[in-house]
């Protein structure tokens, strides 16, 4: 057997960090009622149903389609929240694209009641206040929109206005 060494032929190549070019940002409504599952062996599961909503971006714009998904969220004993977000877009051209997301919800016990209230105004961004981000995948049929199928994005998110508010990245 050969002692394989782990170090490149060259260590002085050294990849650049991804950059993040900016997608859309999507404003999602969702159902008021909460399908509350309840407690099981890998924590607390519950579903919140899409109702609908509008993205806008350089590229790309349209409309969240109405009761086409929702966020399938398991809570932990830490009090982490796994997102399983699944949906439909219509873009103003028509395309229909299905995208994915998964992430994770966590902030301090003192913050956690402000930065879930779905009902609260819009400020913007808090990023220091709690950590909301995913990860979203795309697949179209759409030629215009191929692009996507070959896209990584990553995601920001807060709630306000009755909204879940996401800022998608695609990973350059």
């Amino acid at each position: 057997m050969s002692n394989m060494s782990h170090t490149p032929a060259d260590a002085s190549i050294q990849l650049s960090p991804p950059q993040l070019s900016f997608l859309f940002e999507a404003r999602i409504a969702l159902h008021d009622e909460v399908l509350d599952i309840g407690q099981y062996p890998g924590g607390h599961r519950s579903v919140y149903l899409i109702k609908g909503g509008q993205f806008a971006g350089p590229a790309i714009r349209g409309e969240v389609i109405a009761d086409s998904g929702g966020d399938w969220v398991r809570e932990t004993p830490d009090g982490t929240l796994h997102l399983d977000v699944r949906l439909v877009l219509r873009t103003d051209d028509g395309a229909l694209i299905y995208v994915t997301w998964r992430g994770r919800f966590w902030a301090e016990p003192e913050e956690r009641e402000h930065a879930l209230d779905l009902h609260k105004p819009d400020i913007g961004p808090q990023p220091e206040s709690f950590y909301f981000r995913t990860a979203v995948e795309f697949e179209v049929s759409d030629p215009r929109y191929a692009w996507l199928n070959r896209t990584l994005a990553v995601g920001t998110s807060r709630l306000a206005d009755g909204s879940a508010i996401h800022r998608v990245f695609s990973l350059e």
